[in-house]
């Protein structure tokens, strides 16, 4: 036995000489994360990068030729990337001369029980592509890469993956000169985009619990026909810098009117957005309308 815990010992010891603590600072500027001038320790062994256990819905699993790194958050990917690679910015890092064939990023749910989520299905999607910048329609997306909201590719999820994580998910809102309503063009897989505060939704506790548009109430059937579902409607659209106050609101008026129309928060009248009325309306119904107005 002691001939054992010799070698044993030795093991150990031999594989501790492979395994170091790294210490990365980062800040939101550099690394284009939502919490700026902080530091992550990383387990380095050998080409393996390993981030601290975290409470995270996923794990994250990404392999570049020699490379491997697992983390449970999608942007601490990046930071540990921005390390190896020594570059300062995520713009420097998206410059390199990446071969994408080699590029593989797995992301698995935590709990096993569970399914993936949208969003995370669809960033999962969009990093494991061979090219990037081509005109893609949602209707393509969604046969290639199925999602439980029925909204899928055409909704909020191409919204959440552009300004909650960062991932350049082009919509006609974003790159209105290069993509048409129902298309989309994914420009690399790398959050280069500014990343939007948590959107925050006021309601008043005596706000009765029905869609302040449509009036569909608690126990109703939706045009989907399921029963209703509540989100938080801002009275004005966060996409255009409205303010958090918001009331309830059924899911499909709130996917429907998106930055369409703002509400007057005294009287709860619309007043119309008429660019995003066009901008999401058939091309052929627009010049129908401009054709019957003389124009």
């Amino acid at each position: 036995m002691d001939i054992i815990d010799e070698l044993l010992d030795e093991i150990v010891n031999e594989i501790s000489d492979f395994i170091s603590d790294i210490k990365i600072d980062y800040n939101s500027k550099t690394f284009n994360l939502k919490d700026p001038n902080k530091s992550t320790i990383i387990k380095r062994c050998g080409d393996t990068y390993t981030s601290p256990h975290q409470r995270s819905p996923y794990i994250v699993n990404f392999t570049y030729k020699n490379i491997h790194i697992q983390t449970r958050n999608i942007h601490i990917l990046y930071v540990i990337l921005q390390h190896i690679y020594d570059v300062a910015t995520i713009i420097e890092l998206s410059k390199l001369d990446w071969n994408y064939t080699l590029w593989n990023v797995r992301i698995t749910p935590s709990n096993p029980k569970k399914r993936l989520s949208d969003i995370m299905t669809v960033v999962q999607y969009i990093l494991n592509l061979n090219t990037y910048g081509v005109l893609l329609t949602a209707e393509v997306l969604a046969n290639e890469c199925p999602l439980r909201d029925r909204r899928g590719w055409g909704g909020e999820r191409c919204r959440e993956v552009y300004s909650s994580l960062g991932f350049p998910l082009m919509t006609s809102y974003t790159l209105p000169k290069q993509v048409k309503p129902g298309e989309r063009i994914i420009l690399h897989p790398f959050p280069t985009e500014s990343i939007n505060p948590k959107r925050v939704a006021i309601i008043t506790p005596d706000d009765e619990r029905k869609c302040f548009t449509c009036g569909v109430q608690e126990g109703d059937l939706d045009k989907f026909g399921k029963p209703v579902k509540f989100e938080h409607g801002h009275m004005e659209p966060h996409i255009s810098g409205g303010s958090n106050l918001a009331r309830h609101q059924c899911k499909w008026c709130n996917t429907f009117y998106k930055d369409k129309i703002t509400w007057n928060v005294e009287t709860n009248k619309p007043e119309f957005n008429l660019y995003a009325i066009i901008r999401d309306a058939p091309i052929n119904k627009v010049l129908d309308i401009l054709n019957k107005l003389g124009y």
